[in-house]
């Protein structure tokens, strides 16, 4: 075999065709920033007419930040400056200016560079989640008649069970049940009970949108809830959903608290099975919206390890979640009363309870309450320095 001689044609020849495929990947980049997330739908007279959501997805090639190689390299082939030249201009120096609440602190930092690697993780978690639940406070709004209490809890239990008919993830129902509630708390509009379905319809579509890596499509909700909404009505109430909270979809979840601390304790899987389940009951009571979700994971916690018999809340526990325990008990014994009363309350409303009796969920459901402390007469709520703010 002849040896490839390198002239300065080939090497000119070479540069060319470089230049030729990354012109072609800038023109990739640049088609594919245009596509939306597009569907088709067939009007009565049968003319097909495009839709575009207001919450597209971004195109395979780029990440959630909006990089990717194609648009590294666009940048660099624009400024014409290499890797090495763009590393130098900059000073690494130059210290940058850290929020105080995001600030880690000096004794984090000395854990972690003693082999701790979780140390930085676990001291600043619940400090930095209690400081965005704030953020996303939920007001009374049932006072302002936007709706009954006991029409909230039927659109729970039905938002349950679309999430598993699609097969969502756990964090796609916690964000679709809060992103109903902020709706109903900062729209100005009176929201009616049959409206209170496509509310719930678009709370779980953009929570699909964010959250799921193949995302249900709008015409799958229009089918599987069987409610008669059309995707125009769905695609419109989106809009109004989304401008009312702002656009602001990223919110601390109760579920995520209680997983993290189940990593951090090693927790059995039949225990945090059990406390997911507790959980995810008291999503139907309206008294429990405006307690803070890491308090309430942390209750349930408390209440799933009691109903085993295990230990009670310790001094990793206050470490872990930040709450004493006469922070978490009086709250523990206003979940297990509502969850006692949940079957005369709601004697119809049984999709969790179904969900966490089969074998995949460990029969946990089955497993009896703590005795009640109330009588069952007693209202329901958390204690009241606990519940909505004023």
């Amino acid at each position: 075999m002849i040896p490839l001689q390198i002239t300065p044609e080939n090497k000119e020849n070479s540069e060319r065709q470089n230049e030729t495929v990354s012109s072609d990947r800038i023109r990739q980049a640049v088609s594919l920033s245009e596509v939306t997330n597009v569907m088709e739908t067939e009007t009565t007279s049968g003319e097909v007419v495009r839709k575009k959501s207001i919450l597209a997805k971004r195109p395979y090639p780029f990440d959630k930040d909006g990089d990717s190689s194609i648009c590294n390299e666009l940048e660099l082939i624009e400024n014409k400056k290499s890797s090495a030249d763009i590393l130098e201009e900059c000073d690494i120096s130059e210290e940058c200016d850290i929020p105080e609440e995001y600030d880690i602190s000096e004794e984090c930092i000395e854990k972690a560079d003693k082999g701790s690697s979780s140390a930085v993780h676990v001291d600043e978690f619940p400090l930095n989640f209690k400081i965005r639940e704030e953020r996303f406070d939920v007001g009374n709004y049932l006072e302002k008649n936007r709706v009954a209490w006991n029409r909230r809890a039927k659109i729970v239990d039905w938002l349950v069970e679309m999430h598993n008919c699609l097969d969502m993830s756990e964090d796609s129902l916690y964000t679709a049940i809060k992103l109903t509630d902020l709706y109903l708390d900062r729209t100005a509009d009176q929201i009616e009970n049959q409206n209170m379905e496509l509310v719930g319809i678009c709370a779980l579509f953009i929570a699909g949108k964010l959250l799921e890596q193949r995302a249900p499509p709008v015409d799958d909700f229009v089918s599987i809830c069987g409610t008669g909404f059309t995707c125009n009505q769905i695609l419109k109430m989106e809009r109004q959903v989304l401008e009312a909270v702002n656009y602001r979809l990223t919110y601390p979840l109760a579920c995520q608290f209680l997983q993290e601390i189940s990593k951090a304790v090693l927790l059995d899987s039949t225990t945090l099975t059990l406390a997911r389940y507790y959980l995810e009951t008291s999503l139907l009571f309206y008294e429990f919206v405006g307690v803070r979700g890491s308090l309430m994971a942390s209750a349930c916690l408390l209440l799933a390890l009691r109903s085993r018999g295990h230990y009670d809340w310790n001094i990793e526990l206050v470490k872990i979640t930040g709450y004493e325990l006469e922070n978490v008990e009086s709250l523990m014994w206003t979940i297990n009363h509502a969850l006692i009363m949940r079957s005369k309350l709601f004697p119809t409303l049984g999709v969790t309870f179904q969900k966490y009796s089969t074998i995949e969920s460990l029969r946990v459901a089955e497993l009896p309450f703590l005795d009640d402390i109330f009588c069952p007469a007693a209202l329901i709520g958390p204690p009241p320095e606990l519940s909505f703010k004023k």
